[in-house]
C-alpha cells in the first residue's frame, strides 16, 4: 500500500498528468463480482443474492475517470485500514437497493453466505459506473477504500495532458525510481483497452458493413436500371408531348415529379422495415449507438442520386430525338 501511495503521489507531481488513482479494477477491463445484501437482511436459502460490481480504489479514482459524487463524500485520510469499513455506490448500485431513499449511512454485507463476509456503511453516492465489459449488462457497482482492501496487483489510471501514449516512457522512468524491483507492464490508453475488449463485434461490425455496402451499390445500380427504363419507355410520349408544342422544362418536370413519387414510396416502405431490423441488429451489443443519422443520409443519398441520373439521362436522350422520330418509335 506504501508503494502504491509514493508511486500516486510521483505522478500526481508531474507537470503533464491532470489526475491519477489507482485500484484493484479498469472499468471494461478487470472487474469483480461480489454478492450484496442489506444489512439485517437474511441472505436467500437458494444462495441468489444480488451481485454487484466491486472494486478496491484509492482517493483518486474519481478524479482519473472523471465521475461526479452526487451525495455524501468519497474516501479520504479518515478511511485508514483498521478504521471503519466504508463504501461508496453508485447511482445504478442506490436505485436497486435503495427503494428511493438515501444510501448515505446504510449498511450492506458481501457474500452473505460466506462467515467472513464483510460488512461495509455506505457514505457516498457516485454518477453511474460501468465496471463490465462493453456488451455486458451493467450492474451496481460497490467501491471500497483500497487502503481497506489492497490488493497484491493493482493498477494506475492516469490522465494525462495531451497524448497518453507520450507519457509511458516518463511512467517507466518513475517506476524506477520508487521501486526498481517492481515491474510495471501492460502500460495502454484507453482507446487500445476498448479496441482489444471489442475486437469480436468489431470484426463482425466491418462485415456487416462490407455487407452493407456491396447491398447499397446493387440497390442503387437496381434503381438505376429500373427507372432508366421506364423514362426510355416514354419516348413516344415524350415526342408526342413536344411535338404539341410542350417545353422541354415541362416534360423534365413531368419525368422527375413521377420519378419522385417512386422513389418516395420505395424510400418510405425501406425505412419503415430497416429501421426496425438495424435496431434489433444492434440491440445485442449495448454499447453500439443504435441511431446513426450520418449512415441513414449517406444510404439515402446514394439512392436519390441513382434515382436522378437515371431520370435525367434518359430523359436527355429522349430529348435530343426529333419528334417525327419519336413518333415512329415501335
Amino acid at each position: 500500500m506504501r508503494l502504491f501511495e509514493k508511486l500516486v503521489q510521483r505522478v500526481r507531481a508531474e507537470p503533464g498528468v491532470a489526475a491519477v488513482g489507482a485500484g484493484t479494477v479498469l472499468p471494461a477491463r478487470i472487474n469483480f463480482m461480489h454478492d450484496v445484501v442489506a444489512s439485517g437482511t437474511a441472505p436467500p436459502t437458494d444462495h441468489a443474492a444480488p451481485a454487484a460490481s466491486y472494486g478496491a480504489v484509492d482517493d483518486g479514482f474519481l478524479a482519473a475517470y472523471g465521475i461526479t459524487l452526487q451525495e455524501g463524500r468519497f474516501f479520504d485520510s479518515r478511511d485508514t485500514a483498521d478504521g471503519d469499513r466504508v463504501a461508496v455506490v453508485d447511482r445504478r448500485f442506490a436505485e436497486r437497493f435503495g427503494n428511493g431513499d438515501s444510501l448515505v449511512g446504510k449498511r450492506f454485507r458481501l457474500d452473505p453466505n460466506d462467515p467472513d463476509g464483510r460488512t461495509v456503511t455506505v457514505v457516498g453516492v457516485i454518477g453511474r459506473l460501468t465496471l463490465n465489459q462493453p456488451g455486458d449488462t451493467p450492474t451496481p457497482t460497490m467501491l471500497v477504500p483500497l487502503r481497506q482492501d489492497p490488493g497484491r496487483i493493482a493498477s494506475l489510471a492516469i490522465r494525462a495532458r495531451g497524448e497518453p501514449g507520450a507519457f509511458a516512457p516518463r511512467l517507466a522512468e518513475i517506476m524506477r525510481e520508487v521501486d526498481a524491483d517492481t515491474p510495471l507492464y501492460w502500460v495502454r490508453d484507453y482507446r487500445t483497452i476498448i479496441r482489444s475488449v471489442t475486437y469480436g463485434e468489431r470484426v463482425v461490425a466491418q462485415w456487416f458493413g462490407a455487407f452493407g455496402l456491396v447491398a447499397l451499390l446493387l440497390a442503387g445500380a437496381g434503381l438505376y436500371g429500373v427507372m432508366a427504363f421506364s423514362v426510355s419507355q416514354r419516348i413516344r410520349e415524350i415526342g408526342v408531348r413536344r411535338a404539341l408544342g410542350a417545353p422541354d422544362t415541362r416534360v423534365l418536370r413531368s419525368l422527375f415529379a413521377r420519378s419522385a413519387v417512386q422513389l418516395l414510396t420505395g424510400l418510405a416502405i425501406g425505412l419503415a422495415l430497416g429501421i426496425p431490423f438495424a435496431n434489433a441488429l444492434t440491440g445485442w451489443l449495448a454499447s453500439i449507438e443504435r441511431e446513426n443519422t450520418a449512415v441513414v443520409i449517406a444510404a439515402l443519398a446514394v439512392l436519390v442520386g441513382a434515382a436522378l441520373l437515371a431520370t435525367l439521362i434518359p430523359a436527355r436522350r429522349a430529348l435530343r430525338v426529333d419528334p417525327m422520330v419519336a413518333l415512329r418509335y415501335e
